[in-house]
């Protein structure tokens, strides 16, 4: 019978307000971006200028191929 009384303070604890807010608060960490995740903002300009370079690049071999095969 000794652990009865063990058991409710468990369940207190498990189901207390406090311990509720703390694990809605750490749920929360990686939508609220405080877990030190910030956007790369020289990533995002080299993949952006990539892109311009690759689709520039397609886009004049493409349309050379075109004109030699007068499609």
């Amino acid at each position: 019978m000794a652990r009865r009384p063990q058991r409710i303070q468990l369940f207190k604890m498990l189901f207390s307000r406090k311990v509720r807010m703390i694990a809605l608060a750490m749920a929360a960490l990686p939508i609220c971006q405080t877990t030190g995740c910030f956007p790369d903002l020289l990533g995002a300009f080299n993949f952006q200028l990539q892109l311009l370079i690759n689709g520039t690049l397609i886009e004049a071999i493409n349309t050379i191929v075109q004109n030699l095969l007068h499609l």
